[in-house]
């Protein structure tokens, strides 16, 4: 794993100096992207940054020869993000799960489940 994270530290400081990333309640740092173990989450804004991420992919597979599972994708719009904008023919989903930890689109969906104790965690 040490190796792993080794490897991919590459691909995230390319990512984080070339995406908008997302900001947490007024916090001046930004998120573009979380790995843990061999999963991935990367936090776009803007429909150009898909480009971004499909060339920086390209590139970091090229260069490392690491393989992307594409069955693993996963989208989930937030916000006033348009659905009908298609990320690298990716399925969007109300309800996913990233690093473990299951998201909805829906915040008061999440909020109902989580005092409900049906949340996944």
């Amino acid at each position: 794993m040490i190796l792993f994270a080794l490897c991919i530290n590459p691909l995230l400081i390319k990512l984080d100096s070339k995406l908008h990333g997302i900001k947490v309640r007024n916090n001046t740092t930004k998120t573009t992207a979380v790995a843990y173990d061999d999963d991935l989450a990367i936090f776009i804004t803007h429909p150009g940054e898909i480009d971004v991420i499909k060339e920086t992919l390209h590139e970091y597979i090229n260069a490392t020869g690491a393989s992307v599972n594409e069955d693993k994708y996963r989208a989930m719009a937030l916000g006033s993000w348009i659905k009908t904008t298609s990320i690298m023919n990716i399925n969007y989903y109300e309800d996913i799960k990233i690093l473990g930890f299951r998201m909805t689109a829906n915040i008061n969906d999440s909020a109902k489940k989580k005092i409900m104790g049906n949340a996944d965690f």
